[in-house]
């Protein structure tokens, strides 16, 4: 009797520690907190930098490895992480802390092609090609692509003349249902521009369709 009434008291005493705890896990010994980082994957594009803070484990920090450091660099600066973009690619980067054991955390870093500029990149061929009396505006043109209007009169906006009527003169995202497109590159009624000096270079072309497949940003 006296065996069972002493057990009894025990476990009546061991559910009051248990439930004086605000927590049961507060009597087992806690190791430093999961070491993260804000984002993972990062996408950036060439010059530009993306800054991400890493958290929970043992500071200092430090940069481990870098798979690629010709496709992005970082400087680490306390728990701030400053990734720049260098050449379109990917790598990654393999950050550690102070603990012993060290833990580490792997960041993946994308980097994509610079945005094309409307104003300084694309503007300019316009200027040279294509704005002139016998063309945009002038001639039989129905539209002109000086720079105060070229974009308005561009982007979303349907073609009038055939055989391109109706099709998108730009079509953001789409440069090859883009009237723009399909006129340089000859494959929607004659090859533009029509100023007798031929098509226009293919790295032209080119940059035209990549500006319209980023977007057609007014930019």
């Amino acid at each position: 009797m006296k065996k069972s009434y002493f057990i009894l008291m025990f476990l009546v005493i061991l559910a009051l520690i248990i439930m004086s705890c605000k927590d049961f896990g507060d009597l087992i010994p806690q190791g430093p907190p999961a070491f993260t980082i804000s984002q993972n994957p990062v996408d950036i594009a060439v010059g530009d930098s993306s800054t991400q803070t890493l958290s929970g484990g043992t500071p200092p920090y430090s940069i481990s490895t870098n798979s690629d450091a010709t496709k992005a660099q970082a400087t680490l600066n306390g728990s701030s992480l400053k990734v720049k973009g260098l050449a379109v690619g990917t790598t990654i980067m393999v950050i550690g802390d102070n603990g012993a054991p060290q833990k580490t955390v792997s960041l993946t870093v994308r980097v994509g092609a610079a945005p094309i500029r409307f104003s300084t990149q694309v503007q300019p061929i316009f200027n040279t090609r294509c704005v002139n009396p016998g063309c945009h505006p002038g001639g039989g043109a129905p539209f002109s692509l000086q720079a105060s209007v070229s974009y308005a009169n561009l982007v979303n906006v349907a073609a009038t003349n055939a055989p391109c009527a109706g099709v998108l003169r730009v079509k953001p995202n789409d440069a090859a249902n883009s009237a723009l497109y399909k006129r340089i590159e000859g494959t929607c009624g004659f090859q533009m521009p029509l100023d007798g000096s031929g098509a226009l270079p293919q790295a032209q072309r080119d940059l035209i369709r990549d500006w319209i497949n980023q977007g057609a940003l007014n930019n």
